[in-house]
């Protein structure tokens, strides 16, 4: 599981929203800065369409769940360098986590991207780990909300 430098490096950011071209744009080269090869992104508050248009802005492979509202939403980035083939990916319509199964370097992979901001309720945090365990041996990456700001 790694780039041409013998690391896969990740990265998970709380963007709180990136529907302002001018944050968006902040945002992106905060990213750029801090780096990663797979990058997990919560709270973007994009609509399907807006996350859509973050491949051709940062060159990568995007899976995302979005919210039918300017609120949650999760993206994760893979990063066009990294030789990852996609599988399947699974997501809810309420935008807090998209889950995307595939392998890099013939090694199985399972990325998770979970926002909830009520995840102290055992009951849902535990019906996620449940759903979301993999049957099939492979590696299981998850994260949860993180923080950035973007000034």
């Amino acid at each position: 599981m790694k780039n041409m430098s013998g690391e896969l490096k990740i990265t998970s950011l709380n963007v709180n929203g990136l529907n302002n071209p001018k944050k968006r744009k902040r945002v992106l080269r905060k990213m750029k800065t801090v780096g990663g090869d797979v990058m997990f992104l919560q709270e973007t508050h994009l609509s399907k369409e807006e996350h859509k248009k973050l491949e051709k802005l940062v060159n990568a492979q995007v899976h995302s769940s979005s919210f039918h509202s300017a609120r949650r939403g999760v993206a994760k980035l893979i990063k066009n360098n990294i030789s990852f083939h996609f599988e399947k990916t699974k997501m809810d319509k309420d935008g807090r986590y998209v889950l995307v199964k595939g392998r890099i370097d013939n090694a199985e992979i399972t990325l998770l991207n979970v926002y909830n901001f009520y995840l102290l309720f055992c009951r849902w945090h535990c019906q996620m780990i449940e759903l979301f365990s993999p049957q099939d041996g492979s590696t299981v990456l998850h994260t949860n909300t993180a923080s950035l700001t973007a000034e």
